[in-house]
């Protein structure tokens, strides 16, 4: 089994709530998925995100106005170009079950506090200047724990995102890992184990504590041995932590990893006073970090309240504080930001609200913020079950499946057909699966089940499993059946099966579903978390994977070749040599078929019409520090 324990991040949706579970069904309160993580130092993730069909997403979030346009785009592109949205009508990994909406959900609906300020965005506040406004914000998740060493769920990590700060973290205007509490990328030592990094003079904690050298290693230990749930992201590649002077740290890993400087960018990773946080307890209503707010308020599933950071280090926000509060259902958000009691939407909200929102945004002048998703989908094929065990019929599914329609009309183009494991908005990102079969090739595919031999009268028959109490997941399978049967003029017969999420992902690795519909959010954006976690195995036996990712995903592969790749770009320093590798065994990938991408989703953030600053990161969050909210609009 792979050490990165799964069973603790899989993910089941009930209603239009999100929960997370372990594999004994025992669920925590409502939460969504997280999208962390970062590339290889200094590179960029997100330079080659432009959807096919929808909305032209290349990474870096855009704010569009109706002043400006009633088109909107994501990315870096000076001067987008898009089609308008509504085009069809009718291991303690992030694994996760297949989920609609998902993620962090923001929207005001007043102030959980007594201040006159935070009320909304209708009141009289013509006296007020922009940087003393409070913004609202509405969330449908619920907050298990702010302590960082613990947090391991989107709105947590939202929250910790602006309440605190790591070494290292993503520029919005260029999606590129750039210092935050470093002064400066780390150095490297030539064999690739020991990190030297500076870290900022001049920095307090929020309780006046000074912030050094010492107080990161202090916090990135005390995420290690408090071994919550994001522990293993240092502790399986972390040998030491040590301030090896006042303002530099010297971490020595187990062996090279060349996407560590992305794990140090984690939310969970950020640095806590030593005065206010203790080493072996977990403390999950309090975070004292350097962020641009400090934690005023908490009363769990009810009310946070952030106040301004007034003695932060750089400069201060944007506004005076944020009031989070919880909402119930993406409709009583869709409800409150219509009537202008909230201030800003942000995910969890049906493809249809999103498309009612686009098409009203001329006429209310909607501000719109858009990101491509690291939240991918994708097919599970297990390799042991026939007809799944033969390589032809494998590839005959990944020839005939149709992701346009799927783009079309499961998620009214708010996605894109994604052609590999790793999605397209990173730079090292290939379309394998498109150059080896093309996008609903259906003659090719009738071919490849003719010669295995298969019939109208004895057609190639399997199940696909899906999570239950999943309007989404249920509708992609319904969709994939319908084409697959339809198309493949009764060569392929496929059944649809649905179970609890927990029964599900405790019986992955038993073997028990031919093909499983899943999705993941990865824990850092950096390819190796979309092929490692899939791909790896770590041992095998008369060909079949007995340890490892393959045997917790349910696919059961194993390919040497593929498992030498995986290994020796996590390891590989130079970049050039490390593209060349992750292209190959993305080809490896598509040419074997023991899973198949399905779409990368496309995330969108509403403001109202007095907003302006509004932005989503690389990692799906919202820096509320940019955020203002104005006079609305004549």
């Amino acid at each position: 089994m792979d050490r990165r324990d799964i069973t603790t991040a899989r993910k089941r949706t009930t209603g239009e709530n999100t929960e997370f579970v372990d594999t004994s069904g025992n669920p925590s309160p409502p939460l969504s998925d997280r999208v962390p993580g970062k590339r290889a130092p200094g590179q960029s993730t997100l330079d080659k995100s432009t959807p096919k069909g929808a909305p032209k997403a290349q990474g870096v979030s855009k704010l569009h106005s109706a002043k400006q346009s009633s088109r909107f785009a994501i990315g870096r592109s000076p001067s987008p170009s898009f089609t308008p949205l509504p085009k069809f009508s009718p291991s303690r990994r992030r694994f996760l079950a297949f989920c609609g909406g998902v993620g962090f959900v923001v929207a005001g609906c007043g102030s959980p506090s007594s201040r006159q300020d935070s009320t909304s965005p209708q009141e009289n506040a013509a006296a007020i200047a922009p940087s003393d406004r409070r913004i609202s914000v509405g969330i449908t998740d619920r907050i298990r724990t702010l302590d960082p060493s613990d947090a391991f769920e989107p709105v947590s990590l939202n929250v910790l995102l602006n309440v605190g700060e790591t070494l290292y973290t993503y520029d919005v205007g260029t999606g590129m890992l750039v210092p935050l509490l470093a002064t400066d990328l780390p150095t490297i030592s030539p064999d690739g184990t020991t990190y030297t990094i500076p870290v900022r003079q001049g920095v307090t904690f929020h309780d006046g504590t000074p912030f050094n050298a010492e107080a990161m290693a202090f916090s990135l230990q005390r995420s290690i041995e408090n071994g919550g749930k994001p522990a293993f992201l240092l502790s399986d590649v972390v040998e030491s932590i040590a301030a090896s002077s006042e303002f530099e740290l010297a971490i020595q890993l187990k062996e090279p990893f060349s996407a560590f400087t992305s794990t140090l960018a984690f939310p969970g990773a950020c640095a806590v006073s030593p005065t206010a946080h203790t080493i072996g307890e977990f403390q999950p209503e309090t975070v004292v970090a350097t962020g641009h707010y400090r934690l005023v308020d908490y009363a769990e599933n009810s009310r946070l309240v952030l106040d301004r950071n007034d003695d932060y280090w750089g400069e201060p926000a944007a506004n005076s504080g944020i009031d989070i509060q919880s909402f119930n259902t993406p409709a009583s958000l869709l409800n409150a930001f219509k009537s202008q009691a909230v201030d800003i939407a942000f995910q969890t909200l049906e493809p249809s609200q999103i498309q009612t929102l686009v098409n009203e945004q001329d006429a209310q002048q909607w501000q719109i913020a858009s990101q491509t998703s690291a939240l991918i989908r994708y097919l599970v094929l297990n390799v042991t079950q026939p007809p799944l065990d033969r390589l032809e019929v494998r590839q005959a599914i990944a020839t005939a499946i149709n992701r346009t329609l799927l783009q079309e009309r499961v998620f009214l183009n708010q996605a894109s057909p994604l052609f590999s494991l790793i999605p397209e908005s990173m730079s090292t990102s290939i379309p394998a699966f498109e150059n080896e079969y093309g996008d609903g090739d259906i003659e090719r595919a009738i071919a490849l089940l003719r010669e295995a031999g298969f019939t109208p009268e004895a057609p190639a028959q399997t199940t696909l499993w899906h999570a239950s109490s999943n309007a989404r997941g249920e509708l992609i399978a319904n969709t994939l059946k319908a084409s697959l049967e339809t198309d493949l003029a009764g060569l392929f017969q496929l059944e649809l099966q649905s179970v609890e999420a927990a029964t599900l992902f405790s019986n992955l690795d038993k073997g028990s579903y031919p093909m499983v519909l899943l999705s993941w959010a990865p824990d850092f954006l950096d390819p190796d978390n979309y092929l490692q976690p899939f791909v790896a195995c770590d041992r095998a036996e008369d060909g079949v994977c007995v340890e490892g990712s393959t045997f917790a995903h349910g696919s059961f592969f194993d390919d040497s070749t593929i498992n030498q790749l995986v290994q020796a770009q996590r390891q590989e320093a130079d970049t050039d040599t490390r593209a060349s590798m992750l292209e190959e065994v993305q080809v490896e990938i598509a040419k074997q078929v023991p899973f198949i991408p399905l779409v990368q989703g496309v995330d969108y953030a509403f403001g109202a019409p007095t907003i302006s600053g509004l932005s989503i990161g690389a990692s799906q969050s919202i820096q509320f520090w940019t955020v203002q909210r104005g006079d609305a609009p004549a």
